[in-house]
């Protein structure tokens, strides 16, 4: 899953996108450039998503040694 289909993602009522809009609001981030954070939450999803794929892969390399 891209991060852009993980952001848009239907959660219970609402997309999470809109959650993610809707806190800024709440806890009043004035000062905050959304894109800003929106760039680092997906450096951050890829990065986790690398390293399940790296965890996974590493299961087929062990040698047992």
């Amino acid at each position: 899953m891209k991060f852009d289909e993980w952001f848009n993602e239907t959660e219970t009522f609402s997309l999470r996108s809109e959650r993610f809009y809707d806190d800024l609001l709440t806890y009043k981030w004035d000062g905050v450039n959304a894109e800003h954070l929106i760039k680092w939450l997906q450096a951050a999803y890829e990065e986790g998503y690398n390293q399940a794929k790296y965890d996974v892969m590493k299961i087929y390399w062990d040698d047992g040694k």
